[in-house]
């Protein structure tokens, strides 16, 4: 059965881009309010009466901008897990975090090689690496199983074919 992201790191990351949006609308009304504060005072430079207007609009845009990386900053935890974003430094928790993200690039290759034809741990793929000395294929064979690019059956297949070339 696949492993699948948690609904809890689904909500985040859906939490981390709604703060994004919000800080990206706070930084349009910060800048669009400036902007109408300067065009209404071109007939005369008032700046009296709407320069706490105009520090309000740049307050503003300056929350947004803090609410766009904060929003950044949560999406990437809840995309990567803790552990996957660096925050926990463990090797295996990282593995954990970040495997539906390695399955799904594997899966990405696989799907390419598929429609460009090649057949992975086939005889083809077999006897192009002939030239290659058998622990050579080996390990990249081995490789292969490691990445999900093959599955056990075709390296088991592959595996025993190489072998028997030796003998």
């Amino acid at each position: 059965m696949a492993q699948k992201i948690s609904p809890e790191r689904q909500a985040l990351y859906t939490f981390g881009i709604g703060l994004t949006v919000f800080g990206v609308l706070l930084i349009v009304i910060g800048v669009v309010g400036f902007m109408g504060c300067m065009v209404r005072d071109v007939s005369g430079p008032s700046f009296s009466s709407s320069q706490s207007t105009i520090v309000g609009f740049w307050v503003t845009a300056a929350l947004g901008m803090g609410v766009v990386a904060l929003g950044q900053v949560v999406r990437h935890f809840a995309a990567r897990g803790v552990a996957g974003a660096g925050l926990v430094l463990d090797p295996e928790r990282a593995r954990k975090d970040l495997e539906p993200w390695s399955r799904m690039g594997g899966g990405m290759i696989r799907d390419a090689l598929d429609q460009s034809g090649i057949k992975m741990g086939g005889t083809g793929g077999v006897e192009q690496n002939a030239k290659l000395p058998f622990d050579e294929e080996l390990r990249r064979l081995k490789s292969l199983k490691d990445d999900g690019l093959i599955s056990e059956a075709e390296f088991e297949a592959a595996r025993k074919k190489i072998l028997e070339r030796l003998q």
